[in-house]
């Protein structure tokens, strides 16, 4: 899933000598390379890396410098033929990585975000390294028991952060840590200023700046909120801040009741005015350029499914033009007219239709629709605090890292409460 969705997770496989690491590798590889994919399988050790298919060592394919440092790259340009093939890497499979000194994959790090401008862990590739602790550590010349667990893979920042930022997730979600139900987040997620407006800066930064978004931008910036009245107040700021031209859809609506049209009892302004969490807005006001998700299942061949997240690429009168973000279906384009909608539960007292696009704006969406969706920058309105069990673990789990996660708190205290169930863990 992270390779095929350009996710860039790190991986670490963990497994005592002989338990299959290296079959694993194997499967990888051959299913993503009988996709046209390009894996990349290195090694610790000459030895280590015959075992994988076409495998080479680490020093080998990166160029890693023999006397690596926190500031080293590896001994290659960007205009090597190296360089473009790691542009167009889609996995790097790393075994025996414990035996080296952590300074070599934070090397190969660096120069993989250079090569690639991409700001992400390896330049956004995704990466499976392997081995067992229990085996051979870094050698460090007449180094000490403390240099020597200094210069493993487990204290270098790549490590550190995602397993601390995962082990304080993990505690949100058994309410390990909330024992009066409210969490104390790290001063680092602290909207500056606590704002509403403060947040939208911090996730959508230079969104104000013509062709400045693009496919990636939306797919890896996102701000959550338990509730659709916030998800929608959000989406209307962060619209405004995206140049170009503002187009409003407004809805046709009709109310049934005993099988009958009954517009003489519900006036028109009273079924405009009504919201449901899988209904679109009677007044929808889209721009071409900004992020959208399908409310309704309109192709699932062509991945158009309830949730689909696109961008708007055209406006037209009575349709829109839009473009899959992500997945299987990546870079497909198709129109999205007007059609009948009603809500999936039985919210009002008569049948009610709503002829509207069926899409939502998708700068912010709410926790429940987010769950299932991995992003690298995630924002969290907790102005209005969440209301059942799972709620903030599923928002503050999808980022991977502390430093990549903003909230919105209701005071400027980072405090906010959890609701955990015990009796279903």
């Amino acid at each position: 899933m992270s390779v095929r969705n350009q996710q860039g997770k790190l991986f670490f496989f963990n497994g005592p000598a002989g338990t299959g690491k290296t079959f694993v590798y194997k499967v990888l590889c051959s299913h993503l390379r009988a996709d046209q994919m390009i894996v990349l399988c290195v090694a610790s050790s000459g030895i280590a890396a015959l075992l994988l298919p076409g495998g080479r060592t680490s020093h080998s394919i990166f160029k890693i410098p023999l006397s690596s440092n926190d500031t080293s790259f590896c001994t290659f340009h960007k205009q090597d033929m190296r360089a473009d093939l790691l542009r167009e890497t889609s996995l790097i499979i790393w075994d025996e990585v414990p035996m080296q000194n952590h300074f070599d994959p934070e090397t190969v790090d660096r120069t993989l975000r250079d090569i690639r401008n991409l700001d992400r862990p390896f330049g956004g590739i995704t990466v499976v390294f392997g081995g067992d602790f229990r085996q051979i550590l870094p050698v460090i010349p007449k180094g000490s028991r403390s240099q020597i667990v200094a210069a493993c893979l487990k204290h270098s920042p790549l490590w550190q952060e995602n397993l601390e930022y995962a082990d304080w997730l993990l505690k949100i979600g058994d309410g390990q840590n909330s024992p009066d139900g409210k969490i104390h987040f790290p001063e680092s997620m602290n909207c500056t200023p606590n704002t509403v407006q403060g947040l939208i800066d911090a996730l959508y930064p230079n969104i104000q700046i013509p062709g400045i978004p693009g496919d990636q931008y939306f797919l890896e910036w996102t701000i959550l909120a338990p509730k659709n009245e916030d998800v929608h107040a959000i989406n209307a700021e962060v619209l405004n801040c995206l140049p170009g031209e503002r187009r409003t859809y407004r809805s046709a609506d009709r109310a049934e009741l005993e099988g009958e049209e009954e517009n003489n009892i519900y006036t028109q302004e009273f079924l405009h005015g009504l919201n449901a969490s899988d209904l679109p807005l009677h007044n929808l006001e889209l721009k071409e350029g900004a992020p959208i998700m399908l409310l309704r299942n309109l192709s699932p061949a062509e991945g158009l499914c309830n949730g689909t997240r696109l961008v708007i690429t055209h406006c037209a009168r009575h349709f829109i033009k839009a473009r899959v973000l992500g997945g299987d279906h990546a870079g497909y384009e198709t129109l999205i007219p007007r059609i009948d909608l009603s809500p999936s539960q039985d919210e009002f007292p008569f049948k009610f239709f709503r002829h509207q696009l069926p899409v939502q704006l998708s700068f912010a969406m709410t926790i429940n629709k987010a769950q299932g969706q991995s992003v690298k920058h995630v924002g969290i309105d907790l102005r209005t605090p969440v209301f059942t069990h799972g709620q903030l673990y599923v928002a503050l789990s999808r980022s991977t890292a502390v430093a990549r996660v903003k909230v919105l708190f209701p005071s400027n205290e980072p405090v906010s409460e959890n609701i955990v169930y015990s009796e279903v863990l």
